[in-house]
């Protein structure tokens, strides 16, 4: 049972980045590629980082940022080691550039300032002298 779970996990790993290069390269929603998100949400739990790593790509391309949003914020609720399972690899610093970039495509300005505030808090380029 351990090597089936083993080998279900890394069959839908490997389903998933079949999934995200179609996505990258045509950059549309097409049969093939609703049919193999059909497939990875039957064989896995709804609350799986990957799934919600595959709907965030799949929102942002259909420019649907705010849905994209909810699924990055999940995402970055996550543990750093969860993340690195992933289909392709992000850490948190890349999914918090991600979220400031989705607040700036939807336009909300007071919550981009916020934002910026706290990414150079959580990620400092120098450290500051007392």
């Amino acid at each position: 049972e351990k090597d089936f779970l083993k080998h279900k996990s890394n069959l839908l790993k490997a389903l998933a980045v079949k999934v995200l290069v179609k996505l990258g390269i045509k950059g549309e929603m097409d049969a093939t590629i609703e049919t193999d998100l059909q497939t990875i949400a039957k064989f896995s739990v709804a609350s799986d980082p990957l799934i919600n790593q595959i709907k965030m790509e799949r929102f942002d391309k259909l420019q649907n940022y705010a849905s994209s949003l909810v699924y990055l914020n999940k995402l970055l609720k996550e543990e750093s080691g969860k993340l690195s399972s992933l289909a392709f690899s992000l850490d948190k610093k890349e999914l918090f550039q991600r979220r400031l970039l989705c607040l700036e495509r939807l336009g909300w300005e007071h919550i981009i300032e916020v934002e910026k505030t706290w990414i150079k808090k959580r990620y400092p380029q120098r450290f500051e002298i007392f």
